[in-house]
């Protein structure tokens, strides 16, 4: 308990909950850690480049798709070895970012070089071009960018900067492992980029790093700076360091390359929980994550404006430390507050450098597998000043808003439709996702024989899951059904046929107007794109209750264009447009008048028998109706419906 702690106060929390750090490292299971490790004693090879390091970096390369991937014994020396690998005039000036751990600007000192400190950015807290801009002078060699908690830097913006003055652009991307940016891994953005393995970090080999470049030619002279410059027995032909990576190290992370996706899967779900937990507070601005990023799941941040939200920062992470809950204030100092930096202005385009505000608001909240439900009823209590609000994976909107006369299940045909399971635990919907990503990879790797089976196709459906619901519709499929409450609300037959008939179009761009939590939405992307590679789907809804979407975007080709409506993208042409979002027969038309027209494959709807949306004009099976009676005559029109019942169903047009 901490010293802290009032007498009699929280001492229930405080002295039944294990401490919560903002990190948590990931490790293998012991036993295997230990298969690897006596291998490694019978090989009696513990060092210099040994078969674990070199099979580490491979698979590294494979993944993040990148010619050069060299090993280091920690993120530092890499960064040393990252600036040295570009012969920058000593003295020289490299322009990077205060707010970043030391060890970016220690890197350029003990380079005898000169780091300049540029401004930040307010939306992501990346380094503002602006200001590298007016940063740069004659003497500027280099700009080395920090993609900060996993948000990518304006690469398009700082290449361009860096093209038009000769420069080296160089990214620190110790918070950035696994990230993309417009589907391009950011290991290769720039002339060189930097991974640290960190403990702390979500992938790790408890110490290491890894610099990537884009240019298969830097692997020798990466090579030599990282061991003495020695070329072979005889010859030491450069100047460098030991920057090696031993086996154990090495052993470390081909075991945990087995984790990473699991454990992003559940970052990625706790992202979401804290979306929903802090959204709409007043004084407390959350992590974005720009839709053309692919999120590395490192950090959680989140600042808080004292004048806005009523109580600082301090004050906040003060009182979740009285409940063994412990943040960081990353990063707070920055780097111009160190005495050896002190000397040193933040260059800004603004009145007062950006960075100056932002180090008394960032809070870095626990991120990781190990916070569970009641962690986050403690930071939700402690954020609404209440004991009464609970926040879970799948709770989408607050408890306060939650009428506790519905029944904690789905309600079909009725404007409680989706309800979440707020009192299942939270890892029954991790699973339930990790599944799901599971039967997407399935799906992409499968050969072309199963990819016409309707059988194989059916069955990835069931093992996908459809969310539980309360419908004899679903009857025959309920040992499918997904008690967290992800999946597919698709009757699967009809939406199999559908799917079947599209595969042969060769569908290369689509729109889904309506995506109710995703579900359908990443299983019809997984089909299509594993149909054609370049295929992509923008997903358009005004309500953004995505479960999962970061997992999936690592395997999918999908925008998320939320929150959008079809007016969005009036006239806009896609090959295929499914039409799924509200019921209602004018929304359902102007749907189609504003993108489902367009077309140039196919248009889809759902619910085509939903009669319990009559009511509003019609509903969808009006809206059905009356397009089907205008596109007849031209076009090939599809109706798959199969539930006993007739309900459901979708209305497929194919355009001769």
């Amino acid at each position: 308990m901490n010293d802290d702690l009032e007498s009699g106060q929280n001492t229930y929390v405080a002295e039944n909950c294990p401490p919560l750090y903002v990190s948590q490292p990931l490790l293998p299971d012991l036993n295997l850690f230990s298969n690897s490790v006596k291998k490694i004693w019978e090989s009696k090879q513990v060092t210099n480049n040994g078969p674990l390091s070199l099979e580490l970096e491979n698979r590294l390369a494979t993944l993040l798709n990148t010619p050069t991937a060299m090993l280091f014994n920690n993120g530092t020396i890499g960064l040393l070895t990252a600036l040295k690998l570009f012969d920058l005039p000593a003295g020289s000036e490299v322009i990077t970012t205060p707010m970043t751990f030391a060890a970016t600007a220690h890197s350029i000192a003990w380079n005898n070089l000169r780091p300049v400190f540029a401004d930040i950015s307010e939306h992501d807290l990346t380094i503002d071009p602006e200001a590298v801009a007016a940063a740069i002078t004659p003497q500027t060699s280099a700009i080395l960018a920090v993609h900060v908690y996993g948000c990518i830097c304006d690469h398009e913006a700082l290449k361009h900067l860096a093209d038009s003055h000769g420069l080296k652009l160089i990214y620190d991307a110790a918070h950035a492992f696994g990230a993309k940016w417009n589907n391009q891994s950011v290991a290769t953005l720039g002339d060189a980029t930097v991974f640290s393995f960190h403990a702390t970090k979500l992938y790790n080999t408890l110490e290491g790093g890894l610099l990537t470049t884009p240019f298969a030619e830097d692997r020798e002279k990466i090579y030599l700076l990282r061991n003495f410059g020695i070329k072979n027995e005889e010859e030491v032909v450069s100047i460098g360091l030991n920057g090696k990576m031993n086996e154990v190290q090495a052993a470390i992370g081909i075991l945990n390359l087995d984790l990473l996706e699991t454990e992003k899967t559940q970052r990625a779900l706790l992202r979401e929980s804290y979306r929903r937990m802090l959204s709409g507070l007043k004084g407390v601005s959350i992590q974005d994550v720009a839709p053309h990023v692919t999120q590395s799941e490192q950090y959680y941040l989140i600042r808080i404006n004292q004048d806005e939200f009523g109580r600082h920062r301090d004050d906040i992470k003060a009182e979740l430390e009285r409940h063994n809950i412990f943040c960081r204030k990353y990063f707070f100092p920055l780097c111009t507050d160190y005495d050896v930096y002190r000397h040193l202005r933040i260059i800004t385009k603004k009145h007062k450098p950006y960075a100056e505000t932002a180090k008394n608001q960032v809070l870095c909240l626990p991120f990781h597998s190990g916070v569970k439900d009641n962690h986050l009823d403690i930071i939700a209590d402690v954020f609404h000043k209440t004991t009464t609000r609970r926040f879970s994976a799948r709770k989408p909107e607050y408890l306060d808003s939650y009428n506790k006369s519905i029944p904690c299940e789905y309600i079909v045909g009725s404007e409680n439709l989706g309800e979440f399971f707020y009192k299942k635990e939270h890892d029954v919907l991790i699973r339930e996702i990790h599944n799901g990503v599971k039967v997407i990879e399935q799906i992409l790797n499968c050969s072309d024989t199963d990819l016409n089976s309707r059988d194989f196709l059916l069955q990835k459906f069931l093992d996908y899951g459809i969310p539980l619901m309360d419908s004899d519709i679903f009857s025959q499929f309920s040992p499918s059904m997904n008690k967290g409450g992800f999946g597919a609300i698709q009757f699967p037959t009809e939406f199999i046929d559908m799917l079947r008939r599209l595969i042969p179009l060769g569908i290369c761009t689509a729109a889904e107007i309506g995506s109710f939590r995703g579900g359908s939405s990443y299983f019809m992307a997984a089909v299509l794109q594993r149909a054609r590679k370049d295929f992509t789907l923008t997903i358009i809804d005004p309500v953004n209750n995505m479960i999962g979407f970061d997992a999936f975007k690592s395997k999918l080709n999908i925008d998320n264009k939320i929150p959008s409506t079809s007016e969005n993208f009036e006239g806009q042409v896609f090959d295929f447009v499914f039409i799924d979002g509200a019921h209602d027969f004018n929304s359902v038309m102007r749907d189609f008048e504003n993108v489902g027209k367009f077309s140039k494959k196919a248009v889809a709807f759902h619910d085509i028998h939903g009669h319990e949306f009559d009511n509003e004009d019609g509903g969808t099976v009006k809206a059905w109706g009356t397009i089907k009676e205008r596109l007849r005559l031209s076009s090939e029109v599809c109706e798959y419906a199969h539930s006993v019942e007739r309900s459901l169903g979708i209305g497929l047009i194919i355009h001769s």
